[in-house]
């Protein structure tokens, strides 16, 4: 029963992250009252036909990439439930869905979580992906857990911790893929 809840709880965290990231911003609402042909248009995360601004508008960029959902079987049963409830609840894809509205890339992005034998998240440059592991999840549930907190606050600990992580991998994603100068340690 424990093990359920602690599975059910990091799905939950997991479809929050997503959510999260799948709020529009204002500038699409400005643009598309103002200018039909400035707003870009829904597209489905794995969409091989690009609404792109066309080249006769200066200051447009072209819209080369999606973010993509990718999910990788998993091979340790303690994950299979929560593989299972991501992939039913479409998480993946929502969250990709929401951030191609939000975002014109320059290449696809791939979004996943996994399992990967270790606690952790990571943006990979060499495949071009933002992963978050499971073990992760379980981990910030653990802690706060341990720490005392009740299932429900230690779930919404878990989820603001996960949520920031991502965001944290994306931000790495989105400095490689635009080619943004960084002044420092990227940290």
């Amino acid at each position: 029963m424990r093990k359920n809840l602690v599975n059910f709880s990091i799905v939950v965290g997991v479809f929050f992250l997503i959510t999260a990231c799948m709020c529009k911003p204002d500038r699409d609402s400005r643009n598309s009252s103002s200018d039909p042909s400035n707003s870009r248009q829904e597209k489905p995360s794995n969409s091989s036909t690009k609404d792109t601004p066309t080249g006769d508008q200066p200051g447009k960029k072209k819209d080369e990439g999606d973010f993509v959902a990718e999910h990788i079987d998993v091979t340790t049963s303690k994950y299979a439930e929560i593989d299972r409830q991501v992939r039913q609840e479409r998480l993946l894809e929502k969250a990709a869905d929401g951030l191609n509205r939000a975002l014109i890339l320059p290449q696809n992005i791939t979004l996943r979580t996994k399992e990967c034998n270790q606690i952790n998240a990571f943006y990979d440059p060499s495949d071009v992906s933002v992963t978050v592991c499971y073990e992760l999840m379980e981990h910030f549930f653990q802690v706060y857990k341990t720490g005392g907190s009740t299932d429900d606050v230690a779930y919404h600990k878990m989820f603001d911790a996960v949520r920031f992580v991502f965001l944290h991998e994306l931000g790495h994603a989105l400095i490689d893929q635009y080619k943004l100068p960084v002044m420092g340690n990227e940290e």
